[in-house]
């Protein structure tokens, strides 16, 4: 086996790098993916719900809290 054949075959410098790296990412993320994970999920779909219609959310809260004050 030449020399040039065998540089060929092992994995390169910048791969084995890119490789830590993803690896971190990774474990970044499932370290995100904590027991709050669902709450933040859920945080962010309501936010998705409301603050597109944020006039109409604060007119029916404020029309409940005056109806519940009464």
């Amino acid at each position: 086996m030449s020399n040039a054949s065998a540089t060929l075959r092992q994995p390169s410098a910048a791969i084995t790098e890119q490789l830590l790296s993803l690896t971190r990412h990774l474990q970044e993320c499932q370290a995100a993916r904590s027991r709050l994970f669902q709450a933040a999920v859920w945080a962010e779909t309501a936010h998705g719900l409301v603050a597109p219609r944020f006039i109409t959310t604060v007119s029916v809260a404020a029309g409940l809290l005056l109806l519940f004050t009464w």
